[in-house]
């Protein structure tokens, strides 16, 4: 019963995360739980004290699975998590191919490593823990399908999903749940509450000889009755094969702990010189965490825009989590992976791309999936004001201003009035009128010049919000009274991004 109930749960799951990872799910409190069972990127807006899109209830889900981790064990890594699940296929894979299984053991040091350097970078308020995190590394499989569907870009985060593919996929047809047992820090820090959790899977005295436990553990860690504790998951499939149910799972409180169980049966975990160990990678880790967010991880000036609700470039960069959840939802394709332009603070961090489309203005998708806080929430109206660059017109190659010939294409496509066609000698060239540019790139991917653009879209180091449209532009409200001596309408009072939503600072 209970195998048939963990593959329910973990095809529920798998289909979840591929159907947020892919955009098919649009509620965003089902997205918002999702993003609540992946501690690293929930917990990122903490040290911020800005919360993502439904923040507060993704915290509550991510409070949630770790009281239950506290009190059941692994039940997570078990039962919900859809990385453990593609490293489980893997390994029957394995097995069909005749390979025997080895367990992943003696990474005890490497994980605590991890774990202290990401909880360092977590403090630190930097998002480097990415490249160790299973939910950033699961999106950025999922943005192997997007590149190869689309046909690029094949840069920096790509090579990153091929290897955490080649780990979850490859590795384990020998070594089951090696990610789990070796680098996942979410996975290290449920191995160290499981450590206290009074409910576990024990064995009451069992030596092991009939070996169907041992058979059907998914993660090896049982030998000749013994239960590594650093490896077990709390799967239950030992207790469901178990004839004589001594390998059951139980609550043991603090009180009744002192008789301690037989040799062959006691449930292991640490010793003397796995624990120094540990206690000095975690030191280490922390430290190095540390040190690499000063060194290596800082952010330059602006070298890209970034989307609507990154409040600033260099703020933006430092939440991002590389999941491409956003590129995922986003309906025109202007989200790309940034590759190595933006240094090791920005590599494989999400920017916009207006050679490939450009921003939607009736569009806030992405806005609202972020599980880091990296692109806060803002109404559609509220967001339609956000400047995340500027427009700059290149009268050297313009076609009005080059060869007096005429051409208003820029002009035509700008949604806020930003542009206008004014007359020039023989013809009417486009006029920036930079109080109502949001940067939203519709001039430049409409402006028909080759290679060059003749307007293009620089970045600004922080967002803000922009006068409201100018009557006459193409969202004129047809409300508005203004020149009439009436009441102005909502997209003109000054207040109005402030009504709508509140400022991004």
């Amino acid at each position: 019963m209970v195998p048939r109930i963990r593959l329910l749960t973990q095809s529920a799951f798998l289909a979840l995360s591929l159907s947020v990872g892919f955009g098919l799910i649009a509620d965003r409190h089902v997205v918002a739980f999702y993003h609540g069972l992946y501690l690293f990127p929930t917990m990122a807006s903490l040290p911020w004290f800005a919360l993502p899109p439904l923040g507060f209830f993704s915290l509550a889900v991510a409070a949630g699975l770790l009281s239950v981790t506290v009190l059941t064990g692994r039940l997570y890594c078990a039962f919900l998590c859809p990385v453990g699940f593609l490293q489980e296929i893997s390994r029957r894979v394995g097995q069909a191919l005749g390979l025997a299984g080895r367990p992943t053991t003696g990474w005890t040091a490497v994980r605590l490593l991890v774990l202290a350097s990401g909880l360092a970078f977590l403090a630190k308020r930097s998002s480097a823990y990415l490249y160790f995190d299973h939910f950033s590394s699961l999106g950025r499989v999922y943005g192997l399908f997007h590149a190869l569907r689309t046909g690029g870009p094949f840069g920096a985060n790509f090579i990153l999903g091929l290897a955490f593919l080649a780990v979850v996929m490859l590795l384990p047809l020998r070594w089951p749940r090696w990610f789990c047992g070796a680098l996942c820090p979410s996975g290290t820090l449920f191995m160290l509450m499981q450590a206290v959790a009074p409910g576990k899977v024990r064995n009451a005295g069992c030596g092991g000889g009939c070996g169907k436990c041992a058979a059907v553990c998914p993660s090896l860690c049982i030998s000749d009755g013994r239960i590594d504790g650093k490896l077990c998951i709390n799967c239950l499939e030992c207790s469901s094969v178990c004839a004589e149910q001594v390998m059951a799972f139980t609550f043991q409180g603090p009180w009744n702990r002192g008789a301690a169980p037989s040799s062959a049966s006691a449930v292991g975990f640490l010793n003397r010189r796995e624990f120094l160990a540990g206690a000095g990678s975690s030191v280490a880790g922390w430290a190095a965490g540390s040190w690499a967010k000063r060194r290596f991880f800082g952010i330059g000036p602006a070298a890209a825009v970034v989307p609507p609700g990154g409040k600033a470039y260099a703020t933006f960069l430092e939440r991002c989590v590389a999941c491409d959840t956003c590129v995922s939802v986003c309906p025109s394709g202007v989200l790309v992976p940034a590759g190595r332009g933006l240094g090791l603070g920005g590599l494989a961090k999400v920017r916009l791309d207006y050679g490939v489309s450009y921003c939607a203005y009736e569009c806030n998708a992405c806005l609202g999936v972020c599980p880091s806080g990296a692109i806060s929430y803002f109404p559609l109206a509220a967001k339609k004001r956000i400047r995340i660059g500027k427009s700059r017109i290149i009268r050297e190659i313009c076609i009005p201003y080059a060869f007096e010939r005429d051409c208003g294409a820029c002009q035509e496509q700008c949604p806020t009035g930003a542009l206008s066609m004014e007359p020039f000698r023989s013809v009417y060239a486009p006029v920036q009128h930079e109080d109502y540019c949001i940067g939203c790139g519709a001039c430049q991917f409409a402006c028909p010049t080759r290679p060059r653009k003749a307007i293009v879209v620089d970045p600004v180091e922080v967002h803000a919000f922009v006068s409201p449209p100018k009557c006459g532009s193409k969202i004129d409200c047809r409300t508005c009274a203004v020149g009439k001596g009436g009441q102005a309408c909502w997209r003109c009072r000054p207040a109005a991004a402030e009504e709508a939503g509140g400022f991004p600072f």
